[in-house]
C-alpha cells in the first residue's frame, strides 16, 4: 500500500482514480515528487465532460486527456498502436469502460516504456498495481522495457539514457538489444525534442556523462547529437597536456567535474559540454593542436542551441563558454583589455563569474595530468571587471576629461568615445587587480 495523499474534488466521486508513471515510481524510491499523473477508468469522454472536466483539445483530438477543477491533467486509461516509425505516429483507443479497474490499468500500463514507469497506485485505497514487476526492477537497479512495443518509439532510446544518468541503474541486456535495433531511428526525432531531453538530462542526472555514454554505446549518439559524437574523432590536444585521449573523453570528464562542483546547474553543465565543441572542426593538418577552436566553438555552439531549440533563457551559455574558456587559466597573465573583453561576454550571457571560474577549474580537472587552476582568483578578477564595465560608460569617460555629451562632435568625435571608455576601464581595472 502507498500513501499518495492526492486531493480529489467532488467531480471524481464514483470514479476509479490512480496515480501512474513517475509519481508512484518516485514515491516507492523515496524521492520527492510534486506533480502527479492521474488516470481514470470505467468512464467515457462524455462522462468526463458531464462531470465538469475540461477536454484538452490538443493537435491530436483523439487524446482522452482532461483538466480537473484543480487544474491538473487527468487521462482516461487508453491503449496505443504504432502507425509508423515516428515518435508521434500512434493510434490510441480508450480502454473499454466495462473492464475492471485492475484490467483497465494493466492495459494502460502496458503501453508505457519501462517497467519502473508502469506502476499505478489507487489514489483512495493506496492499492498498488504492478503487473510488470517495476518495483522489483527498481530494487535491483535495472532499467527494463515493458514489451516489444518499446521499439515503436525511438525517443525511448534517449529516455533510457536519461534514466541511466539519473538513477545510476544498469540497462537490462534485452533492453540494450532493442535499443541497438532502433538506434538508426533516432535520426527521425526532431532536434527540438532532443534538445528538451538534453536539458532534462542535465537537470536530473546524478552522472551526466552517462547520458552521452549510453547513447554512444547504442550507436545513437551520432544521430542524436552529432556535434558531441564528432569530438570522439579528434584528440583533445597534445598528449603531454591531454593524456586522456579524445576531445569527447575530455569533455565528458569536464562535464562530470562541473557536476561535482555545481550539481544540476543546467547553465554550468551545458557550458562544460560545449566548451571544446569547436575542436571537431579543427583542420586535420594542425592536429593534435586546436588553434582557434574557441571562435569555431562559438559558432558551433550558437548553431547547436538554435537547432535544439534550447530555451532563450540559456542563449549564450554554450557559445560564451566555448569562446572564453581558453584564456581563463592564464587570466592573470593576459592584458586587462582581454580581461575586460572576456568579462563583457560573460556579462551579456546568462553565466556569472562563479560559473565561469568553475568552468576553468573543471577544464583543469578533466585533463590528464590534471591542471591546477586558481578558480577563486578568476572569479574575483571577472567580478571586478564586470563591476568596472558597469561603473564606467560614455558619460563617466567624458566627465573624467571635463566634458559632457554636449561636447561630442565639437571637443571629441563620436567614434572616439568608445576608445575613451576602453582606456578608462582598462586603467581602473589595472589599479584594482595588478
Amino acid at each position: 500500500m502507498f500513501d499518495v495523499n492526492v486531493n480529489l474534488p467532488e467531480q471524481y466521486e464514483g470514479i476509479n482514480v490512480a496515480a501512474v508513471g513517475g509519481f508512484p515510481r518516485d514515491v516507492y524510491m523515496g524521492r520527492e515528487r510534486n506533480d502527479v499523473d492521474l488516470v481514470v477508468t470505467g468512464v467515457t469522454p462524455e462522462d468526463m465532460r458531464n462531470r465538469g472536466f475540461t477536454h484538452i483539445m490538443s493537435a491530436d483530438t483523439r487524446k482522452p486527456v482532461f483538466v480537473d477543477d484543480l487544474d491538473r491533467e487527468v487521462a482516461i486509461a487508453r491503449t496505443e498502436q504504432s502507425t509508423g516509425r515516428g515518435h508521434d505516429e500512434f493510434d490510441m483507443d480508450i480502454v473499454d469502460p466495462s473492464l475492471s479497474h485492475e484490467e483497465a490499468l494493466r492495459r494502460d500500463l502496458e503501453r508505457r516504456d519501462l517497467t519502473m514507469n508502469a506502476i499505478a497506485v489507487d489514489v483512495r485505497s493506496g492499492e498498488v498495481f504492478d503487473p510488470f514487476n517495476g518495483r522489483e526492477d527498481i530494487d535491483n537497479g535495472v532499467i527494463r522495457h515493458v514489451s516489444s512495443a518499446f521499439t515503436e518509439d525511438p525517443l525511448r532510446v534517449v529516455r533510457v539514457a536519461r534514466y541511466a544518468a539519473r538513477f545510476g541503474f544498469e540497462i537490462a541486456e534485452e533492453t540494450q538489444h532493442l535499443m541497438d535495433e532502433i538506434s538508426e531511428d533516432v535520426s527521425e526525432l526532431t532536434r527540438g525534442r532532443l534538445g528538451g531531453e538534453l536539458v532534462k538530462a542535465m537537470k536530473q542526472a546524478g552522472n551526466p556523462r552517462r547520458f552521452f555514454d549510453v547513447l554512444r554505446e547504442t550507436n545513437s549518439l551520432r544521430d542524436a547529437f552529432p556535434e558531441i559524437m564528432a569530438l570522439d574523432d579528434v584528440p583533445a590536444g597534445p598528449e603531454q597536456y591531454h593524456g586522456e585521449g579524445s576531445a569527447y573523453e575530455h569533455t565528458m570528464r569536464v562535464l562530470n567535474a562541473m557536476f561535482e562542483l555545481r550539481g544540476n546547474d543546467v547553465e554550468a553543465l551545458l557550458g562544460a559540454l560545449a566548451h571544446d565543441i569547436g575542436k571537431s572542426r579543427t583542420p586535420e593538418d594542425v592536429l593534435p593542436h586546436h588553434y582557434g577552436h574557441e571562435q569555431r566553438g562559438r559558432e558551433v555552439a550558437t548553431e547547436l542551441r538554435s537547432e535544439l531549440q534550447i530555451s532563450r533563457d540559456l542563449d549564450g551559455v554554450m557559445s560564451t563558454s566555448a569562446e572564453v574558456h581558453g584564456n581563463l587559466s592564464q587570466l592573470d597573465e593576459v592584458n586587462v583589455t582581454t580581461v575586460l573583453d572576456i568579462a563583457g561576454r560573460v556579462r551579456h550571457s546568462p553565466l556569472n563569474p562563479s560559473q565561469i571560474a568553475d568552468l576553468a577549474a573543471s577544464d583543469g580537472m578533466g585533463r590528464e595530468p590534471q591542471m591546477d587552476v586558481e578558480r577563486d582568483e578568476i572569479e574575483e578578477t571577472l567580478t571586478e571587471a564586470i563591476s568596472v564595465i558597469d561603473e564606467i560608460g560614455g558619460s563617466e569617460a567624458l566627465e573624467s576629461r571635463g566634458m559632457t555629451t554636449d561636447d561630442i562632435g565639437e571637443e571629441v568625435e563620436p567614434e572616439q568615445v568608445g576608445n575613451l571608455i576602453r582606456q578608462d576601464r582598462a586603467e581602473e581595472l589595472r589599479s584594482r587587480i595588478r
